[in-house]
């Protein structure tokens, strides 16, 4: 991608976000199928899923969150977090 911008290119817009992130993610879900055979199992998952659970804990932690019991309407008292192995 970097190699075809040339002057003048405007990369702001949501439509050239998406497109280069598309190429982004296919190039890690191949990569993520050839370690392990399954696509949705790749870097980019791995971190987001990491970090939901940084964030779900530091909630958790928060004992005002905690007693409501939900954040915007995720349930706060029967979560299950879990780490990717992969």
């Amino acid at each position: 991608m970097w190699g075809a911008m040339k002057l003048g290119d405007d990369f702001t817009g949501y439509d050239s976000a998406r497109n280069a992130w598309q190429g982004e993610y296919a190039y890690f879900a191949a990569k993520g199928w050839f370690q392990n055979g399954d696509s949705y199992k790749n870097d980019v998952e791995k971190w987001a899923k990491n970090h939901t659970v940084d964030i779900m804990l530091k909630l958790l932690a928060d004992p005002q969150l905690f007693k409501q019991g939900n954040v915007c309407g995720f349930d706060l008292t029967n979560v299950k977090l879990q780490r990717p192995s992969y």
